[in-house]
């Protein structure tokens, strides 16, 4: 983790989203914690699972939720920044799934977009476990522009229930001033 998501830690408000609701009789729970930056919102999102046709013993569910936010062009003009970050974990203060990764899905146009990992515990939560949430790192390369939207997916995979956890995050900022 580089000093920036570190410093970006305090500055967060941490929050849970009940993303995932039992399967089946007796499936787990899955939720999404996550962390924002200042100024990024999420919106709700869209959820469905279908069968992993490679594999039909696994099924895939995926989450679709929209990421919204206004940075400024000068403050974020090279300066790489963790915009949000987000895990899966088994009911609410639950146990991480394993295998969580972040991945950039679709390219920023008017910024680059990498992969940054960042710990931290989710509020409301008195077990103290500490989490580790994938999110986008985002550095604006262009002085002009006025909007950019990209997507960054957070996956994870529960062997025990044979399920592959994905969230579609797209991301969409407005630049000002340009």
């Amino acid at each position: 983790m580089n000093n920036l998501s570190k410093t970006l830690l305090a500055g967060v408000a941490l929050s849970s989203l009940a993303a995932v609701p039992a399967l089946a009789a007796g499936a787990p729970s899955y939720h999404l914690a996550g962390i924002f930056a200042r100024g990024i919102t999420m919106h709700s999102g869209v959820a469905h699972s279908k069968t992993n046709i490679r594999d039909p013993k696994y099924t895939n569910y995926t989450t679709n939720i929209t990421f919204s936010g206004t940075i400024s062009g000068p403050a974020f003009y090279k300066v790489p920044t963790l915009l949000w970050a987000e895990t899966w974990i088994y009911s609410s203060c639950g146990v991480q799934v394993p295998g969580g990764k972040g991945k950039v899905a679709a390219k920023a146009k008017a910024g680059k977009v990498a992969v940054d990992a960042i710990t931290g515990t989710i509020s409301g939560c008195t077990n103290g476990t500490i989490y580790t949430f994938h999110g986008p790192l985002y550095t604006l390369k262009s002085k002009t522009a006025t909007s950019d939207t990209f997507v960054f997916d957070v996956d994870a995979k529960d062997a025990g229930a044979k399920l592959n956890l994905k969230l579609v995050g797209t991301t969409n900022l407005t630049i000002s001033p340009p």
